[in-house]
Protein backbone atom coordinates (compact mmCIF):
# COMPACT_ATOMS: atom_id res chain seq x y z
CA UNK A 1 0.00 0.00 0.00
CA UNK A 2 3.32 2.03 0.67
CA UNK A 3 4.41 1.19 -2.47
CA UNK A 4 1.19 2.64 -4.47
CA UNK A 5 0.84 6.01 -2.27
CA UNK A 6 4.89 6.67 -3.48
CA UNK A 7 4.53 6.16 -6.80
CA UNK A 8 1.07 8.55 -6.62
CA UNK A 9 2.91 11.46 -5.06
CA UNK A 10 5.59 11.03 -7.43
CA UNK A 11 3.07 10.99 -10.66
CA UNK A 12 0.74 14.00 -9.34
CA UNK A 13 2.86 15.98 -6.83
CA UNK A 14 0.11 15.42 -3.75
CA UNK A 15 -0.57 12.24 -1.51
CA UNK A 16 -3.61 10.15 -2.07
CA UNK A 17 -5.42 11.93 0.82
CA UNK A 18 -4.98 15.07 -0.33
CA UNK A 19 -6.12 13.74 -3.89
CA UNK A 20 -9.69 12.26 -2.42
CA UNK A 21 -10.22 15.07 -0.26
CA UNK A 22 -9.75 17.11 -3.73
CA UNK A 23 -12.16 14.93 -5.38
CA UNK A 24 -14.47 15.52 -3.07
CA UNK A 25 -15.05 18.64 -3.11
CA UNK A 26 -15.10 19.08 -6.88
CA UNK A 27 -17.77 16.26 -6.80
CA UNK A 28 -19.48 18.23 -4.27
CA UNK A 29 -19.03 21.60 -5.90
CA UNK A 30 -20.09 20.06 -9.43
CA UNK A 31 -23.26 18.79 -8.08
CA UNK A 32 -24.85 22.01 -6.04
CA UNK A 33 -23.77 23.88 -9.42
CA UNK A 34 -26.19 22.36 -11.62
CA UNK A 35 -28.52 19.45 -12.62
CA UNK A 36 -27.10 16.76 -14.75
CA UNK A 37 -28.76 18.12 -18.46
CA UNK A 38 -27.51 18.41 -21.77
CA UNK A 39 -24.54 16.41 -23.07
CA UNK A 40 -22.71 14.06 -20.57
CA UNK A 41 -18.70 14.91 -20.09
CA UNK A 42 -16.21 13.44 -21.84
CA UNK A 43 -13.96 13.23 -18.41
CA UNK A 44 -14.71 11.73 -15.04
CA UNK A 45 -13.85 14.04 -11.88
CA UNK A 46 -10.86 11.86 -11.66
CA UNK A 47 -9.38 12.66 -14.78
CA UNK A 48 -9.89 15.90 -14.71
CA UNK A 49 -8.14 16.63 -11.71
CA UNK A 50 -5.51 14.04 -12.44
CA UNK A 51 -5.17 16.01 -16.01
CA UNK A 52 -5.25 19.54 -14.05
CA UNK A 53 -2.24 17.78 -11.77
CA UNK A 54 -0.28 16.93 -14.21
CA UNK A 55 -0.39 20.22 -16.22
CA UNK A 56 0.87 22.06 -12.73
CA UNK A 57 3.19 19.38 -12.09
CA UNK A 58 4.85 19.10 -15.86
CA UNK A 59 3.66 22.00 -17.32
CA UNK A 60 2.16 20.44 -19.98
CA UNK A 61 0.88 22.29 -23.00
CA UNK A 62 -3.18 22.05 -23.22
CA UNK A 63 -2.73 20.62 -26.79
CA UNK A 64 -0.66 17.61 -25.38
CA UNK A 65 -3.32 17.18 -22.50
CA UNK A 66 -5.89 17.06 -25.14
CA UNK A 67 -4.74 14.61 -27.17
CA UNK A 68 -3.89 12.21 -24.31
CA UNK A 69 -7.20 12.62 -22.97
CA UNK A 70 -9.25 12.82 -26.24
CA UNK A 71 -10.48 16.06 -25.88
CA UNK A 72 -9.70 19.48 -27.65
CA UNK A 73 -7.56 21.87 -26.58
CA UNK A 74 -9.55 24.58 -25.34
CA UNK A 75 -12.23 21.72 -23.67
CA UNK A 76 -8.96 20.94 -22.29
CA UNK A 77 -8.34 24.74 -21.33
CA UNK A 78 -11.53 25.04 -19.80
CA UNK A 79 -11.59 22.08 -17.62
CA UNK A 80 -8.35 23.46 -15.94
CA UNK A 81 -9.48 26.81 -15.55
CA UNK A 82 -12.52 25.23 -13.72
CA UNK A 83 -10.83 22.74 -11.45
CA UNK A 84 -8.56 25.23 -10.35
CA UNK A 85 -11.36 27.85 -9.59
CA UNK A 86 -13.10 24.80 -7.71
CA UNK A 87 -9.37 24.36 -5.54
CA UNK A 88 -9.12 28.14 -4.93
CA UNK A 89 -12.31 28.35 -3.45
CA UNK A 90 -12.59 25.83 -1.13
CA UNK A 91 -10.44 26.44 2.03
CA UNK A 92 -8.61 23.32 2.13
CA UNK A 93 -6.14 24.15 -0.88
CA UNK A 94 -4.35 27.37 -0.80
CA UNK A 95 -1.56 28.46 -2.60
CA UNK A 96 0.72 29.44 -0.03
CA UNK A 97 2.85 32.42 -0.26
CA UNK A 98 6.69 31.67 -0.97
CA UNK A 99 7.69 33.74 2.27
CA UNK A 100 5.44 31.86 4.13
CA UNK A 101 7.16 28.48 3.27
CA UNK A 102 10.76 29.67 3.31
CA UNK A 103 11.30 32.82 5.69
CA UNK A 104 14.98 32.60 4.54
CA UNK A 105 13.96 33.11 0.55
CA UNK A 106 15.05 36.85 0.00
CA UNK A 107 14.63 37.01 -3.99
CA UNK A 108 13.58 34.74 -6.63
CA UNK A 109 15.26 34.79 -9.84
CA UNK A 110 13.21 34.08 -13.07
CA UNK A 111 14.80 32.89 -16.13
CA UNK A 112 12.26 35.56 -18.89
CA UNK A 113 15.54 34.80 -21.89
CA UNK A 114 14.35 35.52 -25.55
CA UNK A 115 14.07 32.49 -27.83
CA UNK A 116 14.71 33.21 -31.18
CA UNK A 117 11.45 32.00 -33.83
CA UNK A 118 12.49 30.40 -36.76
CA UNK A 119 10.37 31.72 -38.88
CA UNK A 120 10.27 30.27 -42.54
CA UNK A 121 11.37 32.77 -45.90
CA UNK A 122 9.65 32.22 -49.03
CA UNK A 123 11.54 31.91 -51.88
CA UNK A 124 11.66 34.69 -54.05
CA UNK A 125 11.23 33.51 -57.42
CA UNK A 126 8.24 31.16 -56.16
CA UNK A 127 6.34 34.58 -54.40
CA UNK A 128 5.88 37.45 -55.70
CA UNK A 129 4.12 39.21 -52.83
CA UNK A 130 1.02 39.96 -54.37
CA UNK A 131 -2.06 39.24 -53.75
CA UNK A 132 -4.22 37.46 -56.08
CA UNK A 133 -7.36 39.08 -57.61
CA UNK A 134 -10.25 36.72 -57.11
CA UNK A 135 -12.58 36.95 -60.13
Amino acid sequence: MKNKEDKFKRLYGIKLTTFKEALIDIEEFENKRKKQSGRPQKLTYNKQLKMYLIHLKEDVSYLFLGKTYGISEANCWKIIQKIEKILLESSKFQVKNIKEVSPDIEEVIIDATEVEIQNIKREKNLYSGKKKEIQ
